[in-house]
């Protein structure tokens, strides 16, 4: 069994948020380094826990060079944590699909060529506890299954006229994904914790695909997803989002 993999997309331009903050519209930034808390960007609070995975590669994949040389630079302050992480760089979308486009550029690190224990597929907009984490990995190791997040939907998200609704069973199981007009209660978000089995889907199916349909599809070829939701978690997005992170991280 080769390396755990984590790959982090981290090059959204968070256009959203420009309109209440300003300054990351002006800094050039991906949201993933240009929101700052505590003097740290955003980022660095996710990969405290992604850090701590024995036998893990860690891939971040920013738009352009700058970015990763202020995230460089962010290390040699101790801003983020210390680790040898390898960069990527691809083009970013506003797209919901963006991750799974950006993934299937990657390199150095192809694991759809090479063996792997698990992937872990997130993004560099989110924040959520080491526990929620440690929980994946026990979950992983117990069902021997892939695990995905299952964050609160609030009102102000809603930007599309259709969404996808997780169908899950009392016990953790995700049974299937049906899309409506309604506005649902809950959806899947990053990190997601997947297995060999199900990355072979993944990386199977074309540019422009979101994560629910993705898990839609292995589902019907006898994927098996476990869903967790975590104790603390925001996906910065919106105002509100960053007021959430604050809560978490601000003081």
């Amino acid at each position: 069994m080769g390396k755990n993999v984590v790959f982090i997309a981290a090059g959204g331009r968070g256009t959203r948020l420009w309109k209440d903050y300003p300054e990351l519209k002006e800094s050039g930034l991906p949201k993933s380094l240009g929101v700052v808390i505590n003097n740290r960007p955003l980022l660095a609070y996710q990969l405290e826990s992604l850090v701590g995975l024995p036998s893990t590669v860690i891939v971040l994949t920013f738009n352009n060079q700058r970015s990763i040389r202020v995230f460089k630079n962010f290390i040699k302050t101790s801003q983020v944590p210390p680790y040898d992480y390898l960069y990527n760089l691809a083009p970013y979308s506003s797209s919901n699909a963006a991750t799974i486009d950006v993934l299937k550029t990657s390199r150095p690190y192809k694991p759809w060529q090479d063996e792997f224990g698990f992937i872990i597929i997130t993004s560099g907009d989110i924040y959520f506890d080491s526990r929620h984490l440690a929980d994946m990995v026990d979950t992983w190791k117990k069902f021997k299954c892939s695990v995905i997040t299952l964050s609160d939907f609030d009102k102000y998200m809603v930007s599309l006229k259709s969404h996808f609704h997780p169908v899950f069973s009392k016990s953790g199981w995700l049974k299937g994904i049906l899309r409506s007009k309604k506005i649902p209660k809950t959806i899947l978000s990053h990190p997601q914790f997947i297995t060999e089995g199900a990355f072979r889907i993944y990386c199977s199916m074309p540019r422009g695909t979101s994560k629910s349909e993705f898990v839609s599809k292995a589902i019907r070829k006898g994927e098996k997803f476990r869903i967790q939701r975590p104790t603390v978690y925001t996906n910065v997005n919106f105002s509100q989002d960053y007021i959430n992170l604050l809560e978490y991280v601000g003081r």
